[in-house]
């Protein structure tokens, strides 16, 4: 989900249609709407959620895989590009976003903390990270690919071959806010507890040793 979008009047009187869009339908100009695309730190609440009931996975790794997809959207406000979800909104452009980007991210991310905290961290393995950078960009397109057209309708799932996004619609912004919302709550509790429990596990394991 990219940044909310905002036009000056100048390109709000340019064409409401580029060739691309007319073939869909699809609106260019979004702010001709009067409406905002969803914020990309939503998407953290879905990957909180996911790694509240898979602890084992790479945190870090998890969070850039379900960000980084929206690095062309900054590009496409920045550039004034063409579409602000492209091949990186796609199964392909999502995996090598996750190799190339979120998995040495995170592993530089790990290294800093050890070196920070001054003591051994035991990081997750290299094929944990990949996994989590993988499954974090996956349900960032898969969100993404739920929304409305309008906003949304630029994403193919199937980047570079031919068009196919089938779920467009499925929510609107405000249901999908209220599910990452609600995701990074249930996410953040769950993490407490459970974290909570472990540390109570290995309390009395320790006191039972001793």
């Amino acid at each position: 989900m990219a940044v909310s979008v905002i036009r000056s009047n100048t390109r709000q009187a340019a064409s409401a249609f580029t060739p691309r869009a007319k073939a869909r339908g699809i609106s260019a100009d979004l702010s001709m709407k009067g409406d905002t695309m969803p914020f990309t730190p939503f998407h953290i609440g879905p990957a909180l959620l996911i790694y509240s009931l898979l602890l084992f996975i790479d945190p870090f790794a998890l969070i850039f895989g379900s960000t980084f997809p929206d690095l062309e959207g900054f590009a496409y406000f920045i550039t004034n590009g063409t579409t602000p979800h492209g091949p990186l909104h796609s199964i392909i452009g999502a995996t090598l976003i996750a190799l190339i980007t979120a998995t040495p991210t995170s592993i530089i991310a790990w290294k800093i903390i050890e070196n920070a905290s001054q003591k051994k961290i035991r990081a997750p393995s290299l094929k944990i990270t990949v996994a989590s950078a993988l499954l974090g960009a996956y349900s960032h397109i898969f969100l993404d690919s739920l929304l409305p057209k309008i906003f949304y309708g630029d994403v193919n799932l199937a980047w570079p071959f031919a068009y196919w996004t089938p779920l467009l619609d499925a929510v609107t912004p405000e249901q999908m806010y209220l599910f990452c919302t609600a995701s990074f709550i249930a996410g953040t509790i769950i993490i407490l507890i459970r974290t909570r429990n472990k540390k109570i596990s290995n309390n009395n394991v320790q006191d039972n040793q001793n």
